[in-house]
């Protein structure tokens, strides 16, 4: 996207010094004057964090799930010094669902796509903004990491995803926010009239839902934002007792009324929801490790100003708008930009991308063994199939060698001949 100019900012000290104030709340352009005073940022934090780790399951562990499942729905089962409401996976990708709204995490458990004995990606934890709020980086990560080595062998950490959420009252929508507001989006729909949604449910989607106050734009697997009416969805879902207490904690107080928690006003939430494939590939353009919580967290001040350049309110074609700046500039999470230049790089072929490489080579193989290829023919058609370099590339990283392959090849035919898939 092309870069806007930013307004000047002044603040009443500044102009009676004739200077500009980086965090003045006048902003001054050739399109005239804008005041923000009236502006309240209550408070820009970690809403959600998704944390995945690689690893193969504890074989004792899973096989007592397993049982508990297959015994009925809605168990309950110990795990570390907590209890679980254990279900279905669902449509997740994995096997089972550990639950504890007390604390405030959902465990996804055992991949559909590997068997719990070879290592993949096993274990999911989603992070409520119960369990986040109070705790520091350090707190959070390390009950994750516990939690991992309850549930798997030799965890590691394997991607994260995080959703950061920007508070604030004395801002609406303007009337042409549709029209100004840019982002890569290839449809927009509006939806008028609904009373409440699901963001997840229309992914695929730009929407805007009920009286203009919900707006989604993106798709949930990989940048998305969302702006809505906070306190109204709180509300709705009975959490606006812990939210009015997060905000009366995070704003300005009896210390600075003027940035303090209204109950009487409206509350808007603009939210950046970051896939784990982009956090990523954040990390790959920028030579950053970014594959636990706590390897991001430094960076999130980075990421919420990228996240506002990729969707972004405009005055005009040269002009940022002077609230979508007067955010990106004046909030932190944890602590102030690093000063990267935040950019993605996808992932090299074969590298990241382990489940889709080894899915394509069974069913590759199944073709041949089907069409009754011998082990060397399989072997040179891999060579030409466009897959071979991410295979030998595999095989180097899980065997530090390439010399099984063939072995491995032969193996599976057989086993595809002798199990009737071949037929």
């Amino acid at each position: 996207m092309a870069t806007r100019k930013h307004w000047d900012r002044y603040s009443l000290e500044s102009f009676t010094e004739g200077t500009t104030d980086e965090r003045g709340r006048v902003f001054i352009s050739p399109l005239g004057q804008q005041n923000l005073a009236s502006v309240r940022l209550l408070r820009l934090g970690v809403d959600t964090i998704r944390q995945l780790y690689t690893g193969t399951c504890q074989p004792d562990v899973f096989d007592h799930i397993k049982d508990k499942y297959d015994n009925g729905f809605k168990e309950i089962i110990e795990l570390g010094d907590a209890q679980w409401l254990l279900g279905s996976g669902g449509a997740s990708g994995y096997r089972y669902r550990l639950q504890n709204s007390a604390l405030g995490l959902i465990c996804f458990f055992g991949s559909r796509y590997a068997e719990p004995d070879k290592e993949g990606s096993h274990l999911k934890i989603e992070v409520s903004p119960h369990f986040i709020d109070r705790r520091s980086v350090d707190e959070i990560q390390d009950e994750l990491d516990r939690l991992s080595f309850l549930l798997l062998e030799s965890p590691r950490h394997s991607g994260v995803a995080t959703h950061l959420a920007l508070d604030l009252q004395g801002w609406e929508p303007p009337a042409d926010f549709e029209k100004r507001f840019v982002c890569r989006s290839k449809r927009k729909v509006s939806f008028e009239g609904l009373d409440s949604v699901e963001f997840e449910n229309v992914s695929e989607i730009s929407a805007i839902y009920g009286n203009r106050e919900s707006f989604l734009f993106g798709t949930a697997s990989a940048l998305q934002f969302a702006m809505y009416r906070k306190d109204t969805e709180a509300k709705k879902r009975d959490k606006y007792h812990f939210w009015s207490n997060v905000w009366e904690r995070s704003s300005g107080g009896e210390l600075s009324p003027e940035t303090a928690f209204q109950p009487d006003q409206a509350v808007w939430r603009l939210e950046l929801r970051f896939h784990q494939s982009v956090i990523q590939e954040i990390g790959l353009g920028t030579n950053q490790s970014l594959l636990s919580f706590k390897q991001v967290a430094p960076h999130l001040t980075g990421l919420w100003q990228k996240g506002l350049d990729s969707y972004r309110l405009d005055s005009t074609r040269t002009y940022i708008d002077p609230f979508w700046q007067l955010i990106s500039e004046d909030v932190n999470v944890y602590q102030p930009a690093t000063g990267i230049l935040y950019k993605r790089a996808k992932k090299q072929p074969g590298f990241g991308n382990e489940k889709n490489l080894l899915l394509a080579l069974g069913n590759m193989l199944s073709i041949y063994a089907r069409n009754k290829f011998t082990t060397k023919q399989a072997y040179d058609c891999l060579k030409a199939s466009g897959i071979w370099q991410d295979l030998v590339d595999y095989f180097y990283r899980k065997m530090n060698g390439v010399d099984q392959i063939y072995e491995l090849i032969d193996k599976a035919l057989n086993i595809r001949r002798l199990q009737g898939i071949a037929a």
